[in-house]
């Protein structure tokens, strides 16, 4: 679907009025952020910004913001939420995450909420030859025996904290452009390579801002289910269609590797710390089932092997502890959706050389010197 048809025609500016009727459901709340389920499909209420209207298929059929200055604002959260909640439809499953490829055409998800660190952990990850697919918004997707991830395609919104960091980028700010959330646009866009691909998911980082000094610790995946439906709040709304699909996915990437980053205050005078955080605790854990093997209806999902392997291995002849399975969720009510088509294979980057020909590795290239 073209992004006419989806984001539909220009929002106009007025007064920003809406009471909820007696049938719509409210979805979700955040700040200044509501959506409902309404009879004709759903409102998203951007506090006294922005109002918009969507119908069932997520198309933007009537939009208002109260002034001119708060257009960044519409594009930023109704934008995304609309793009989101038509995915849904095509078995892409939202999720507030950075997305960076090694060379190898594996992704990493960097997922956090806001000012948890997730751009300041991507800048460190490009300095170790990784490709920007995306800042802050992935879509995922199943594809056989595996999930993809692919990333909205965004240039980088750095804080006040990554740019003392990584103070070239001060060259690459875009002077006289903010996000709504006060952060600053840096032109280091997403790898050519990458827009428009879906990538396997073979790693999952969690950081957040700490007072100790930068580590890593490796996550079992009863810890990894929580951070998930955090980034992935949508499997978590009830009335929105493919609600069990969305959770089947979550479920199956609990058997990728997956890392809590506490980003101390070493970290600023040294970013390199965090990626070396990374390596030092992967070495460190134990091999790791293999990655996207996981459950469809009636298959075991990958967790429950590791979970199995390692009771086994800790006390033999013990039963194994109950696993986390996307079935231990608990689901909403049961919605059927539209099967996902099958994602083209990722392209394998050619070389380090290739992925590092973007004006991201270009920066990190500099930084490091």
């Amino acid at each position: 679907m073209s992004d006419t048809a989806l984001f539909g025609p220009p929002p106009r500016c007025g007064r920003i009025d809406f009471t909820p009727g007696a049938d719509d459901v409210e979805l979700y709340r955040q700040g200044v952020l509501r959506v409902w389920r309404a009879r004709s499909g759903y409102v998203v209420h951007v506090g006294g910004a922005a109002l918009a209207e969507l119908n069932e298929r997520a198309e933007v059929v009537d939009a208002v913001i109260a002034s001119p200055d708060d257009m960044r604002g519409y594009v930023d959260l109704v934008g995304i939420l609309a793009r989101s909640l038509h995915g849904r439809l095509r078995g892409r499953f939202h999720i507030h995450a950075g997305v960076v490829v090694d060379a190898r055409g594996h992704a990493t998800l960097i997922a956090g909420d806001g000012g948890a660190g997730k751009t300041t952990t991507t800048l460190a990850l490009l300095q170790t030859g990784a490709m920007l697919a995306g800042d802050d918004v992935g879509f995922l997707m199943s594809r056989d025996d595996d999930i993809v991830v692919e990333a909205l395609p965004r240039a980088l919104h750095v804080g006040a904290t990554t740019l003392a960091m990584f103070p070239n980028l001060a060259a690459q700010l875009r002077e006289t452009t903010t996000t709504a959330g006060g952060k600053q646009i840096a032109d280091v866009p997403p790898g050519d390579e990458t827009v428009g691909v879906a990538f396997s998911v073979r790693r999952l980082v969690f950081p957040r801002i700490a007072t100790t000094s930068t580590s890593a610790r490796r996550l079992p995946p009863r810890a990894v289910l929580p951070r998930l439906l955090v980034a992935s709040a949508m499997a978590t709304w009830p009335s929105l269609p493919a609600a069990q699909d969305h959770l089947d996915v979550l479920g199956r990437l609990l058997g990728v590797p997956a890392y809590a980053v506490d980003l101390g205050p070493d970290a600023v005078g040294e970013p390199a710390r965090i990626a070396s955080a990374l390596a030092s605790s992967a070495a460190a854990a134990p091999s790791a089932c293999a990655p996207g093997a996981a459950s469809r209806s009636g298959m075991r999902n990958p967790a429950t092997a590791c979970n199995e392997k390692a009771a086994a291995a800790a006390a033999p002849g013990a039963p194994a502890a109950a696993p986390a399975t996307a079935a231990s969720l608990p689901s909403p009510p049961s919605v059927t959706g539209s099967s996902p088509k099958a994602a083209p294979p990722p392209p394998r980057l050619s070389s380090r050389r290739q992925a590092l020909r973007t004006p991201a590795a270009a920066h990190v290239r500099n930084a490091a010197r």
